[in-house]
């Protein structure tokens, strides 16, 4: 089974926004929409990018990027569709907090060292998507792959959207975090834990407290509505990964977001999924 002929390609990367380009059979262009925005404190963009029109059944199509690597190129991915389409329905908005913390002392561990952070915490987290806004500028998109998300960041967002993301790419309105509700306060030390990583949990920065399931209405969200979709089987997705794409890592209870460590090796950073919807929600234990 390929890939479905309605999918939408989720791109994580260092590489080139303008430089996406999708071709099918003999080189023509595919065209598409795209809905980007850059990456946690480091250079690089996320890009959902969603194909106009279905693409043909059972065709090898290629995706290229140019990188913003110490080996810059073009980046190219195959990927082959299947015969099956995707329901096309706009997903439910999800349910979820934030809050934001600043005058964080940089700490060395992660390229861009932002001043500021921001802990996102969704009940389902299955394609939501994570935009920090200040005024009308994005400072941050990202797919969330955990429940709780940190991101570093050089300016103190005013706002923050959280939306779902469907298979074939349609957006869910957005659940809204914006001023006081972010609950803004400066940082402390013992927002860290013994092995000094900020934590992050329900979407509150600092030390873990008990919460019930709904608890995320009191941790600075103001609007929440029923998370979730039906869940529908799919085709197989496909992924095209090339060395180490940017994922969060788990760190005493927090996905911490940027992408890459100081003086790491950077080769390639590009990853292409297939956002394929889920089997079996994932939720968090009672």
């Amino acid at each position: 089974m390929g890939v479905a002929l309605n999918a939408a390609l989720e791109l994580m990367g260092v590489f080139e926004l303008g430089s996406i380009a999708v071709s099918g059979p003999a080189g023509q262009a595919v065209e598409f929409t795209v809905n980007a925005g850059p990456t946690p404190t480091c250079p690089g963009t996320s890009a959902s990018v969603v194909p106009k029109q279905p693409l043909l059944p059972n065709t090898k199509y290629v995706v290229k990027v140019r990188t913003l690597t110490s080996e810059p190129g073009p980046t190219s991915f195959v990927f082959t569709t299947g015969t099956a389409s995707l329901p096309d329905e706009v997903p439910a908005a999800p349910t979820g907090a934030a809050s934001v913390v600043f005058d964080v002392a940089p700490d060395g561990q992660s390229c861009g060292d932002g001043t500021n952070y921001a802990c996102v915490g969704v009940d389902l987290w299955d394609n939501v998507e994570v935009l920090a806004k200040k005024g009308d500028e994005t400072l941050l998109r990202w797919v969330l792959k955990a429940n709780d998300g940190l991101f570093s960041l050089r300016q103190q967002p005013d706002c923050i959207e959280l939306r779902r993301l469907s298979a074939t790419g349609r957006r869910s309105d957005p659940l809204k975090i914006c001023g006081d509700a972010l609950k803004p306060r400066a940082y402390t030390t013992s927002d860290r834990d013994s092995n000094q990583w900020i934590q992050c949990t329900n979407g509150v920065v600092g030390p873990p407290v008990a919460t019930s399931t709904n608890a995320r209405a009191d941790a600075g969200a103001t609007s929440r509505v029923d998370a979730g979709t039906p869940q529908t089987e799919v085709p197989t997705s496909t992924q095209a990964n090339n060395a180490a794409a940017p994922e969060p890592s788990s760190k005493s209870g927090c996905a911490i977001a940027p992408t890459a460590q100081k003086g790491a090796s950077t080769p390639l950073l590009v990853s292409i999924t297939m956002l394929l919807a889920a089997a079996k929600r994932r939720r968090r234990p009672a």
